[in-house]
C-alpha cells in the first residue's frame, strides 16, 4: 500500500493524518506497516489524499536496502545493485520499463541493419542490435535475480 508514500509526500505526521481521516493512530501504523485496513478506513484516508480506494491500495515495489533482509544477500549481489537506490532504478516499474526500452532499441536496430542498403552501415546496426539484446538479457537476469531474492519490498 502506498500510504506511507503518500503521507511523506503531503508532510503529513502519522498523527496528523489520524487527526485529517478521523482514524486512529494506531490504525495508520497497521496500515503502514503492511496489515489489512477495513474499506471504512480506506475510504477515510483516500478523502485526505482526494484519490480512489483503489489507487491507496496499489503497491509500489522498491529496493529497501537498510532492510535486514537485504544485508543477508549475497555480496555479490548487493554489488549488482550498486548505486541503484542513488541513480533512478530502485522501482521494480522502472527497471521492467528499461528492460523494453532495451528490447525496442534491439528491434529498431536490427530492422534498420537488414533494411539498410549499404552493407558497411548495415553491418553497424547490426551489432549495435547484438548489443541491445545482450544488454536487455543480462537486465532481465538481473530483475529476475532481484525476484529470486526478493529484494523488491513494497513502499
Amino acid at each position: 500500500m502506498i500510504l506511507k508514500t503518500l503521507r511523506q509526500n503531503n508532510n503529513y505526521s502519522q498523527d496528523q493524518l489520524a487527526q485529517m481521516s478521523g482514524i486512529s493512530l494506531r490504525t495508520i501504523q497497521r496500515i503502514e506497516s503492511g496489515q489489512k485496513a477495513s474499506l471504512e478506513s480506506l475510504k477515510s484516508i483516500a478523502a485526505v489524499f482526494q484519490i480512489d480506494v483503489a489507487q491507496l491500495q496499489q503497491e509500489i515495489m522498491v529496493i529497501d536496502k537498510n532492510s535486514a533482509r537485504w544485508q543477508k544477500n549475497p555480496r555479490w549481489l548487493r554489488i549488482l545493485f550498486w548505486g541503484s537506490n542513488k541513480v533512478w532504478m530502485n522501482k521494480k516499474s522502472e527497471a521492467i520499463i528499461f528492460e523494453w526500452l532495451l528490447v525496442s532499441g534491439a528491434m529498431i536496430t536490427l530492422t534498420l541493419g537488414l533494411s539498410y542498403p549499404q552493407p558497411e552501415k548495415a553491418e553497424v546496426f547490426l551489432t549495435m542490435s547484438y548489443a541491445f539484446l545482450l544488454s536487455a538479457y543480462l537486465w532481465a537476469v538481473l530483475i529476475r535475480l532481484s525476484d529470486k531474492y526478493s529484494i523488491w519490498r513494497s513502499a
